[in-house]
């Protein structure tokens, strides 16, 4: 689904642990890799763009490139995702589309077979990060167990 910067407001706000980016930066790379991002997530980044911090928790970063490869934008959805979650299931289903959506970029921005392959063993380390450890904190920080709802 291609989503029109248009069709949101404030396509100016600033995102990211530094800002270093906009939500209409966000939607160009959404369109430009097909990313898994609804309409409500982006409206999300807009109203609480300080919740976006991008690739690691607050305590903990992670590089936001790949082997050169800009990444960020998979994690600013998960962010959102996280966000907007009521349940152990939503949490679960953010982490998955944040996996399939750095396996779309790499697919997409990489030049050879080797640096794709490279690329998604580092993906599978990104999504057990949020999946073993994110996710049980989490789940904590929402007083959910692990299959009940807010």
């Amino acid at each position: 689904m291609k989503l029109n910067p248009d069709d949101f407001a404030k396509t100016d706000t600033r995102i990211g642990r530094k800002k270093e980016h906009t939500v209409r930066a966000l939607i160009d790379a959404v369109n430009k890799y097909d990313l898994h991002c609804s309409p409500v997530t982006i409206r999300y980044m807009t109203t609480f763009p300080d919740e976006i911090n991008g690739c690691g928790r607050d305590d903990e970063r992670f590089p936001h490139t790949m082997y050169g490869l800009l990444i960020v934008w998979a994690c600013y959805i998960h962010d959102a995702e996280w966000g907007i979650s009521t349940t152990h299931a939503d949490l679960e289903m953010a982490n998955i589309k944040f996996r399939q959506n750095l396996d779309k970029i790499i697919d997409k921005d990489s030049a050879n077979t080797l640096m794709k392959w490279i690329r998604g063993y580092r993906v599978r380390s990104y999504y057990n990060g949020v999946q073993y450890v994110g996710l049980p904190q989490e789940l904590r920080n929402k007083g959910l167990t692990s299959e009940e709802d807010v």
